[in-house]
């Protein structure tokens, strides 16, 4: 009998909506919700659980305060206000985060699959990898003479550089990672760096 609806409570809406109804599936199966529910400092959430298409296997999820992020491999962790951004920014890079995040002193940092994030008030967030992250951890971190990043690692010629509060950090594979601060950098940056 083709008279009787699908949907017997709304004869207008059938029960199968299709996959073009707009309907979003949530890929963590519900475990991001049951993350915000115990991690009442993300708030109220600001966007439905939705795949992340620039790395395939996770999903996330907006809040007032972070993003919580899902992956099989890493399960929910959220990221703050003040990192988000950043790992935003290089999602591709850095993969999804591996823990909450820490507090520092004077900041912030949290893992992430390939490197990490670090925040202070003064020189915001950025991220370190591989060997200058490295280099930065062996020298005291944050509370070492070089103090906090101002500058994501960049590739230059031949390897990468980042900056950081009290000198820049160069790597290639043939020197490996060194410092030049002070009156050297300001020399160094004159015969415009490794390309001169």
């Amino acid at each position: 009998n083709t008279d009787i609806p699908d949907n017997p409570d709304n004869p207008s809406k059938p029960d199968n909506l299709g996959t073009d109804s707009g309907q979003h599936t949530d890929p963590s199966n519900g475990a991001i919700d049951a993350y915000a529910a115990t991690h009442t400092w993300l708030g109220l959430p600001t966007a439905e659980v939705t795949p992340i298409t620039a790395i395939e296997g996770g999903a996330q999820r907006t809040y007032q305060n972070g993003t919580a992020y899902w992956s099989s491999s890493t399960g929910v962790h959220a990221v703050r206000s003040n990192i988000d951004a950043c790992h935003q920014k290089h999602l591709q890079d850095l993969g999804f985060p591996v823990n909450d995040g820490m507090k520092l002193r004077g900041g912030a940092s949290q893992a992430f699959q390939n490197g990490q994030i670090h925040w202070s008030p003064s020189t915001g967030a950025h991220f370190t990898r591989g060997a200058i992250q490295q280099y930065w951890s062996q020298h005291g971190w944050e509370n070492g003479w070089l103090g906090w990043p101002t500058g994501d690692e960049l590739t230059v010629k031949g390897g990468a550089s980042q900056t950081f509060q009290h000198g820049v950090v160069f790597w290639s594979n043939t020197t490996g990672a060194h410092t030049v601060k002070g009156g050297i950098l300001g020399e160094y940056a004159n015969i415009k760096y490794e390309q001169g």
